[in-house]
């Protein structure tokens, strides 16, 4: 987490960012989209298991969550 302070800051020039997540329990990656302009974040999965679509989701949202400690108003 320390490591992506150096961003701090840097953000009001993205209008995107691209998080590939990796669900250990199947092997298989989604992409997190989070779109900074709109404030609107997107998932990309492919695999429509809804059993593990729940654990997913779980998953987006700790990144988004600690993406906001380190970053604050600016993922908002």
């Amino acid at each position: 987490m320390c490591g992506l302070k150096r961003f701090h800051r840097c953000l009001q020039q993205c209008s995107k960012i691209f998080i590939p997540l990796h669900d250990n329990m199947e092997e298989y990656w989604i992409l997190l989209v989070m779109h900074l302009p709109e404030k609107k974040v997107e998932v990309l999965d492919s695999f429509l298991d809804v059993r593990s679509r729940e654990r997913r989701m779980d998953h987006a949202r700790d990144v988004m969550a600690m993406l906001q400690k380190v970053f604050g108003t600016e993922t908002t």
